[in-house]
């Protein structure tokens, strides 16, 4: 059974940095929060929520099971943002060459905004997404009841 895990931020950063196609350090992040995902006491996933303006912050995630991947977590993961911080948006970036995290962030329902050249590691492109609040909400991933944001 999966379980959120908050209040474990560095060691989510460093479990998420370590398995991104771009490894980095979590303290190049500037301030950031995390919300983990574990499944039968082990870790499957990690999120990490960094660069907040107010109305936009990005989001680097990372995943060994695709176990993690349920309606809820999805929900509660992009909850944090549009419900609880007031974000109008949401921001992911990867690598133009990772089809499988590609695939999953249109899944998710966000949007490709952007290429940008050499700009994922300074060797391969990126591609940027985003994620409106009003889209989220009319979208499959939004509490459709307020109990499901409790």
């Amino acid at each position: 059974m999966n379980q959120l895990v908050f209040g474990y931020d560095q060691e989510v950063a460093e479990w998420v940095s370590r398995r991104v196609p771009r490894p980095f350090e979590p303290k190049h992040l500037g301030p950031f929060t995390t919300i983990g995902v574990m499944n039968d006491g082990k870790p499957i996933a990690g999120f990490i929520y960094s660069r907040f303006k107010g109305h936009d912050i990005e989001i680097t995630g990372a995943a060994s099971s695709p176990k993690w991947c349920r309606r809820g977590i999805i929900c509660a993961l992009l909850s944090y943002p549009f419900e609880q911080l007031g974000c109008v948006r949401v921001t992911m970036i990867t690598g133009k060459k990772n089809y499988r995290a590609r695939k999953i962030i249109k899944a998710l329902g966000f949007r490709e905004e952007g290429a940008h050249a050499l700009a994922y590691d300074g060797k391969q492109d990126a591609c940027s997404y985003g994620l409106t609040r009003s889209t989220w909400r009319d979208g499959k991933f939004a509490p459709k009841t307020t109990k499901e944001l409790s």
